[in-house]
């Protein structure tokens, strides 16, 4: 049969998951604002178009970092208090 420990650690990875969504959705905002030109800014100037990607690709490699992270601490502190 099934014990309390495993619904706590069903929600707790459901949490985990929230989170990572909710970091993934942030990210995509601050990419989509990053990487798409300002509707003032004339779309020829390459140095600043490059700049935004690179500043994108930065702010994705950060998030996967924060990703890794935030999982592994989740999964050996918390995951393996509820046992």
């Amino acid at each position: 049969m099934h014990d309390g420990k495993s619904g706590a650690k069903v929600f707790l990875l459901l949490i985990l998951l929230t989170i990572i969504w909710a970091l993934f959705l942030g990210v995509s905002v601050i990419l989509s604002v990053l990487i798409t030109p300002p509707e003032g800014q004339v779309a020829g100037d390459t140095f600043m178009s490059v700049a935004r990607v690179l500043v994108g690709l930065f702010a994705f490699a950060v998030w996967v970092f924060a990703w890794e992270r935030l999982t592994e601490f989740w999964l050996y502190k918390i995951m393996l208090r509820v046992e």
